[in-house]
């Protein structure tokens, strides 16, 4: 009797799980970061060492000085929001 609760429980829980992942959206999701974090890098790093090329779009990512400094920014925005989890963790756990 037991053994068939436990065999049925068992197929329950297989049944609903996901049998397997897709190996194209696992390539996908590794080009799509791989290709951000190269547009990234070209336009907070690159575009800055590079002479005007002529083509606006380019010349446009190359005179904007946003990106380069959103990445030092982060960092104090990313000291402050751990420090604020970390505190409402105590909270919780402590309440």
């Amino acid at each position: 009797m037991c053994e068939k609760v436990f065999f049925r429980a068992s197929s329950f829980t297989l049944r609903h799980t996901p049998r397997y992942v897709p190996r194209e959206l696992g390539i996908l999701l590794v080009a799509s970061g791989t290709l951000l974090f190269s547009f990234f890098v070209y336009a907070a790093i690159i575009s800055k060492l590079l002479p005007y090329s002529g083509y606006a779009v380019l010349d446009a990512i190359r005179d904007d000085w946003y990106y380069c400094l959103l990445v030092p920014l982060t960092v104090p925005v990313i000291i402050v929001v751990v420090y604020c989890h970390w505190f409402n963790m105590k909270l919780f756990k402590h309440a």
